[in-house]
């Protein structure tokens, strides 16, 4: 992987997803609200024209490791490119296959969960989550001689960048680093061209030790009133109200999100299974059969209003300080 960029001005959701969202006819221009009451969900307009995506969620150096020589420094930019790149194809492509009842998504919806994962991963108001989620990362390291010499770099950086990222995202050194050797070791080529990260999609769609399902809920442009928004922490976490191991809604662009959850099969029989049941024999049965993954689709339907204005209102809830939208206006129902 090669660390080497330019780009000083970092952004932890990209400017292609920012875009997605952007005021119609002003593709670099997206409406950002302001937290005001996170009890009662309140916000407020910044700017009744825009405000631009070029420098917007973004912070400087934020995943620089080494500084060189001409303005050059070591980063994460050309890992977050490749799967940047895919998004808005795969969203696309997504959305199309879906209309048309075609069920070939895989592909897209791995891009897209991919990409999204990588949001929740490197977005700094997360870092205390990321870190008690899989934190546990960080005490590993890699064995090929190439990245750990990269790697130890990490643990170098020391000056008054991290001083500033410490302070406006309220975490330590030692808390920023680990988050950093997090990211890298969630991107590093672990065999055949796979990550880390891609491999953690994977087992989430194949391993039969998870179930899995997703619905993706649109709003057409017959609803202009009717918005999906982008928080500052890239996503909605409905683990807490799931009966299952993790819930989680993704922006896909402004008129559809998409709600992912999986469940632990091992974890739901202990607790739910009938009483005298031979679990060992139903999980033995159920290990056979090929897993499928279940993909609703709710259109301008009451369903799909309801839980867009849930989606929103959790995201306005649940977003660090700011949300965007397409429009200068946020529907909560």
């Amino acid at each position: 992987m090669n660390y080497i960029d330019a780009t000083k001005n970092q952004h932890y959701l990209s400017q292609i997803e920012q875009r997605l969202n952007s005021i119609p006819g002003k593709d670099n221009k997206i409406y950002s609200f302001v937290l005001k009451d996170r009890e009662e969900c309140t916000v407020e307009l910044e700017n009744v024209k825009g405000i631009g995506i070029q420098s917007n969620l973004s912070f400087i150096d934020l995943y620089t490791f080494e500084f060189l020589d001409e303005g050059m420094r070591k980063n994460f930019e050309s890992a977050f490119g490749v799967y940047e790149s895919k998004i808005g194809s795969a969203t696309s492509a997504l959305l199309s296959k879906l209309n048309a009842d075609d069920e070939n998504i895989l592909e897209e919806l791995s891009d897209i969960l991919r990409l999204k994962f990588l949001n929740f991963i490197r977005n700094p108001y997360n870092i205390v989550k990321v870190l008690n989620t899989i934190g546990v990362l960080a005490e590993h390291h890699p064995v090929e001689e190439r990245l750990l010499e990269e790697y130890r770099k990490l643990e170098k950086r020391n000056d008054g960048g991290i001083q500033r990222i410490c302070k406006i995202f309220d975490v330590n050194r030692e808390q920023y680093l680990s988050w950093m050797k997090v990211i890298f070791l969630s991107l590093i080529d672990i065999g055949n061209g796979e990550t880390l990260l891609d491999n953690l999609i994977r087992e989430l769609i194949e391993n039969k030790e998870y179930a899995t399902a997703a619905t993706v809920y649109g709003i057409s442009d017959a609803h202009p009133d009717k918005k999906v928004v982008l928080s500052d922490r890239s996503f909605v976490d409905y683990s807490g109200a799931a009966d299952g191991n993790l819930m989680m809604a993704f922006n896909l662009n402004a008129n559809y999100f998409i709600k992912f959850g999986i469940m632990d099969v091992n974890s739901y029989m202990e607790e739910h299974a009938p009483e005298g049941i031979d679990k060992e024999k139903v999980k033995e049965v159920f290990m056979k059969m090929k897993k499928t993954l279940h993909i609703y689709v709710q259109e301008d339907s009451a369903e799909a209003l309801s839980q867009l204005a849930n989606y929103n209102k959790n995201a306005v809830y649940q977003c660090h300080s700011k949300v965007f939208c397409s429009i200068p206006a946020i529907y909560m129902g």
